[in-house]
Parts: structure tokens; sequence; C-alpha cells
């Protein structure tokens, strides 16, 4: 594995008595590069779609796309209480390309039929990951727990390495809480509830989209509008948003995006078979009026814009 140093110690005391099997292991690595790994990924990729290029589709021929078959697996409930863990993990590093994560440790624990999995503090993007799952295994449906925390990432810096944030910059702040409870991951994922929120602070948007939109709007006004005078790069005060989660993905989702005076907000939810996303939303944003003094004054009446999204996504 390149320059790469691995060391590796393991514990193993069998079951006795009453007593579980119970494993302790410690692994420490200096650096890891993983784009080896990468490129063995999207070569096989690339010769898988260049013979699907050799099939030859008639004018008159039903093209159906196929979809990869939903996956139901079992949650190890019995295994989960058979044995005991304690273990942990150090990297120093792990690189590929312009990816760099640093001070990697992972601590697990399986202890009485609850795994525990923590990840402190890595440090990547000026920004760290830090985050933990939990499953509770000790009733016939197992419990599902787990929260992350992204503080301070630079997406100027990461925007190489993910395309879709070009438009913006900033330091992303993101806090994720999920629960879900089931015996297979499809009734985990038919139960999840909880809430994800983002801010970025320190930033500066392409609206350029949003402006489209905007102009559209304000040429079905009488009185038309200024939104074609709006800069094509902003920054925004409060630029942030939320996704409630009840029961599932499918439906009853809740979303926020909130852009100083630009407020989006839509409930959905994401459609599996079909492999599509649906969702209902307004987006809202203040009308200013001129007052008496050509001061710029906030009516309390609000453009309104309601809308539905529907779109596809492919794995």
């Amino acid at each position: 594995m390149s320059e790469s140093r691995i060391e590796a110690n393991a514990e193993i005391l069998f079951a006795a008595n009453l007593l579980p099997t119970n494993i302790s292991y410690e692994v420490v690595s200096n650096q890891i590069d993983i784009l080896p790994f990468l490129d063995s990924e999207v070569a096989t990729g690339a010769t898988t779609a260049a013979s699907n290029e050799t099939t030859a589709i008639e004018p008159n021929d039903v093209v159906i796309a196929t979809s990869s078959p939903a996956t139901n697996t079992a949650i190890p409930i019995e295994l989960l209480n058979s044995f005991n863990v304690f273990g942990s993990i150090a990297i120093e590093s792990v690189v590929a390309n312009d990816l760099l994560f640093t001070g990697i440790n992972f601590f697990t624990n399986v202890e009485d039929g609850v795994l525990d999995i923590e990840l402190q503090p890595v440090a990547t993007f000026d920004g760290s990951i830090a985050g933990n799952i939990r499953v509770d295994g000790r009733n016939e449906e197992a419990v599902l727990s787990t929260q992350l925390v992204i503080s301070q990432l630079n997406l100027a810096n990461l925007a190489p390495s993910v395309s879709r944030l070009n438009s913006v910059t900033g330091n992303l702040d993101v806090e994720v809480d999920l629960t879900a409870t089931g015996q297979t991951t499809n009734e985990m994922m038919g139960s999840l509830n909880g809430s994800s929120s983002f801010a970025i602070t320190e930033n500066s948007v392409d609206i350029g989209v949003l402006k489209q939109v905007f102009t559209a709007i304000s040429a079905l006004s009488p009185t038309g509008g200024t939104t074609e005078q709006w800069p094509d790069v902003i920054r925004f005060a409060e630029l942030g948003g939320f996704i409630l989660l009840n029961n599932g993905l499918s439906k009853n989702q809740q979303i926020n995006m909130r852009m100083d005076n630009f407020d989006i907000s839509g409930t959905g939810g994401i459609d599996h078979a079909a492999t599509k996303f649906r969702l209902r939303s307004a987006i809202q944003h203040p009308r200013r009026t001129l007052s008496a003094d050509n001061s710029s004054r906030r009516a309390l009446s609000q453009r309104i814009l309601a809308c539905r999204v529907c779109c596809c996504f492919r794995e």
C-alpha cells in the first residue's frame, strides 16, 4: 500500500461458562492513499459503460430502465449479543488527490448487545468532522441513533472535489441527528426520524438561477420588477436551512432554506421504486416599496411562488 505502514494487534478470549467471547484490538497507521482504489472503481465503471454501448436499439424497441434491486438486510441482533468487542483505529492521514483527512480516530465498542462507534473530530478542509453511531440490539427490534457534526468546512477548498459546490463559498456547519428502529435495513429506512441542519458563514453565492426565477415572476406583474438588476454574486447575512424526517424518506419530509429575505420551504419525499424525488415547495420574498422620503421600506405583503418539483436520480 504505497508507503503506508499499518500495525495491528488483537486478543481473543473465547466464551467460557457464562461469559461471552471478548475481542480487543488496536490498529495504527501513518498514511493511507486511497487513490489506487478509486482509480480501480473508475476503470471498472468505464469498462462496464463501454460494454453497454455495444447494444443496438431499434426504433420500434421498447426500452425499460432497470434499477438495482433493493436490498433488505437483517440487522444482526443475535450476533451483537453473542460477543463483546473493544477496539480502536488510529490513522495519521488519509489522502486522495485534493482530499486530505488528518488525525482519524475510531473507537468501537460492543457490549451486552449494544454497538457504539465514535469518530473523534477529523481535520479536513480547514474544518472538522465528528460523529457517532449506536445500535441497541437488546430487544427484538434494534434501535439506531446517529449524530454527525461538521464544523467550518471551507467550501472554496472543497469545490474542486464536489463540483455542485462551485457556486457557493464560505464556511459550512452541519448537524445531523437521526433515529430509527427495525429488524431489517428497510424497516430502519422506513422509520427514520430526526433532523439535519446547515449554515454557511462568510458566504458568497452565485444566484444566477434564482435571479432567472424571480425575473420570470416579475414579468407577470403589471408593475414589473428590478430583479434583472440584481448582482450575479451576493453575500447573505443568513444562509442556512434544515430537513425534518418523519417516519422515513418516502414522504412527510419538511425542507426549509433561508437566504436573508428569501425563504424556500416544502414537503415531499423520495420514491425509491421510481427513482424520483417529489417536492411541493413555496418560495417567498418580501415586496419592497418606497416611502414618502424615498427610503426603502419592507411592506407586510410577500410574493409567494408555489411550485411542484419532481426530480429523477440515478445511483
